[in-house]
């Protein structure tokens, strides 16, 4: 048994704000359904842990280091533990990464007080006590974008023998993740951890907490109006939805596609509405079939470490820069969260270390440093490796990236 608080607050802005890698620079305002942050409190063995999921695109440096610093009279500040859902649909909020957009810092001020205001007004409140189940389960509602091709396509550009973002199969079983918490008789907080980029929306004129809005509001329709979804994007660097082209409907596509393959797309709204529909029903069906029970021996820690970022990369700019791990056991599992938005590999990876402890990570932790690739992705090239590092502000990866990374995870474990 746990002791927690959860809730959510509604961060969807008031003002006009560019969006974070959103398909144009110019400014919006309004929003699709709402943008949300979700937080959890747990009681940990040595202090309580502070999670809250944004949907956002990245948390961005300065709304981190505010909140960690507005908290610290509650909260140890390595146990604040800031994440994105990486939706390129909500307006841009990390300072240091212009080339993706401008940050309104009235919208920064606006998410600060709303969450200062609602965790304060609920610190002096008695916490719930609950039980955690984890759920695991299989998905087949994402595609891996890294397709090796003779010919190629990329930045309409025609390459050869090159790694391009194309559909291709290569990851035989991708998991989605649910952690349950409440009791025998309700369903109290939800945290669901599924590895998918947030992209491809059919409508792109206003802001959009993207699938993870969706799947949010048909879970509380079907458990509880009220129930707090903390979400966490998974190692999902190289993933994302399946908006590939199947089928061509003129010769110029029929051309392109014998030549260079197939596409991603942006969804079409039916196909987006099936898509999040059958995500939601793959999730349901793997609650359902679960039941939380009581555990007497739950116990939650976690544990933090900063490392600069010359250890994995060289930087176009040499200032002092970190990548965070933070470790959170739950006894029968644990999680990894890393400030990176982290290739899929390394999940497969965390299912290698501990036989009887799954390892669940996830990425888009606070001040994004950048796509963390494989020592093999490196060498092939592509987006992940090499195409997106100019814009983080990064000249170039060390070539024993995968190495320390690793080194990194496993000082976490007995």
């Amino acid at each position: 048994m746990i002791n927690f608080r959860a809730g959510s607050v509604d961060i969807s802005p008031l003002s006009e704000n560019q969006m974070g890698c959103g398909p144009t620079k110019r400014m919006y305002k309004e929003t699709n359904g709402t943008l949300e942050a979700n937080y959890l409190i747990i009681s940990g063995i040595d202090g309580d842990i502070l999670l809250i999921s944004f949907d956002l695109l990245y948390v961005g440096k300065k709304l981190t280091e505010t909140i960690k610093k507005k908290f610290s009279e509650y909260f140890n500040p390595q146990k604040i533990i800031l994440f994105a859902s990486h939706t390129h649909y909500a307006p841009m909020t990390d300072f240091e990464k212009p080339r993706f957009g401008n940050v309104n810092e009235l919208y920064v001020e606006e998410i600060l007080e709303k969450i200062y205001r609602t965790i304060t007004n609920v610190m002096e409140l008695p916490k719930d006590p609950g039980e955690i189940k984890l759920i695991q389960y299989q998905t087949n509602l994402i595609k891996s974008r890294r397709k090796q091709r003779l010919i190629g396509l990329k930045n309409h550009s025609i390459v050869f023998n090159d790694v391009v973002l194309g559909p291709s199969d290569n990851y035989p079983k991708l998991v989605g993740n649910i952690i349950a918490i409440g009791d025998t008789e309700r369903l109290k907080a939800i945290v669901w951890i599924y590895p998918c980029h947030p992209t491809s929306l059919p409508r792109r004129d206003k802001f959009d907490a993207h699938f993870i809005g969706e799947i949010r509001q048909l879970f509380r329709q079907n458990f509880g109006n009220n129930i707090p979804l903390i979400f966490m994007q998974g190692f999902s660097g190289d993933l994302r939805p399946p908006t590939h082209v199947t089928h061509t409907r003129s010769l110029f596509s029929f051309i392109r596609k014998s030549i260079f393959g197939s596409w991603f797309q942006n969804f079409q709204e039916e196909d987006y509405s099936k898509w999040t529909h059958d995500i939601f029903e793959e999730l349901k069906n793997a609650f359902s079939n679960a039941e939380i029970h009581e555990n007497q021996n739950m116990k939650v820690s976690s544990q933090h470490l900063a490392k600069e970022i010359s250890q994995f990369a060289n930087l176009e700019i040499d200032t002092p820069r970190f990548i965070d791990f933070y470790f959170i056991d739950f006894n029968e599992f644990a999680l990894v969260g890393i400030s990176a938005e982290v290739v899929y590999e390394y999940q497969l990876y965390l299912d290698s270390l501990l036989r009887h402890k799954p390892i669940i990570g996830f990425g888009c932790v606070e001040d994004v440093f950048g796509y963390i690739p494989t020592t093999k992705m490196l060498e092939e090239g592509g987006y992940e490796s090499k195409d997106s590092l100019e814009f983080f502000g990064i000249a170039s990866l060390k070539k024993n990236i995968e190495n320390e990374i690793k080194a990194q995870i496993v000082k976490f474990l007995p």
